[in-house]
């Protein structure tokens, strides 16, 4: 099959247990080299499993179309990573700290809410959540940030 094979076709190789639609790139005595196109990266081909550019239709001439491996322009990329979410444990921390009250977890969700550091997701019961961990920080962390609070099921900023 590689009498029939030139440069600019496409084909389908076997690269491994994988079959990569590419474009060959080189023909010689030493075998096939070819660019994926998906990927853009340039490989050696050892099975042509088909060829899908009929051999009219090939250009020998053209070299193959050049693959971005990143489409958007560098001017119009973004450098700035995007914030970090902050944990439910962290934001109520947060909350603690600048009420310098001690609240109880359900209390702690709903401030946490409002001033917009966390949103909810799927969980049905995010205040039991918040109290385990809560509780799994207070007995896990030499330095927690949280302390049992003077009513029950109540919590304060500790450091």
């Amino acid at each position: 099959m590689n009498e029939t094979i030139i440069v600019g076709m496409e084909i389908i190789a076997k690269v491994g247990r994988n079959e990569v639609e590419a474009i060959v790139v080189e023909v010689s005595e030493a075998g096939i080299k070819a660019v994926s196109k998906k990927s853009g990266k340039e490989f050696h081909v050892k099975t042509v499993l088909q060829i899908l550019t009929p051999l009219v239709e090939a250009n020998p001439v053209s070299e193959p179309e050049e693959i971005a491996e990143n489409p958007i322009p560098a001017e119009e990329r973004s450098t700035a990573t995007p914030e970090k979410k902050k944990s439910l444990l962290t934001a109520a921390a947060e909350i603690l700290q600048t009420t310098g009250e001690a609240l109880s977890a359900s209390d702690l969700i709903v401030k946490v809410q409002e001033a917009g550091l966390w949103e909810p997701q799927a969980g049905k019961t995010p205040a039991n959540t918040l109290y385990a961990a809560i509780l799994r920080e207070m007995n896990s962390k030499e330095n927690p940030r949280f302390a049992r609070g003077e009513k029950k099921g109540t919590f304060q900023y500790a450091l």
